[in-house]
């Protein structure tokens, strides 16, 4: 199952929306990325959303999240120690 997350910020964390219904919550970016890797969600499945009353992440956001995932992808499809 594809799974697609929908990210927003608040004044001191990010939040994201999964498609299988997970609402995941963390301080940062970098925290917000591992979350969403781990819960299997790539980078091409990342998109920043408006929620009443919360920020939309800035573009310059989402491509740091992204940024992160696809490194995560990286370092989780190689074989070896």
């Amino acid at each position: 199952m594809v799974i697609s997350a929908g990210v927003a910020g608040a004044r001191d964390r990010y939040l994201a929306t999964l498609s299988d219904g997970q609402r995941l919550e963390r301080p940062d970016l970098r925290a917000l990325a591992q979350a969403l890797h781990g819960a299997g969600v790539s980078a091409g499945r990342v998109s920043s959303v408006r929620h009443p009353g919360q920020p939309i992440i800035t573009a310059g956001q989402e491509v740091a999240l992204v940024a992160e995932i696809r490194k995560l992808e990286g370092h989780s499809s190689r074989d070896g120690p």
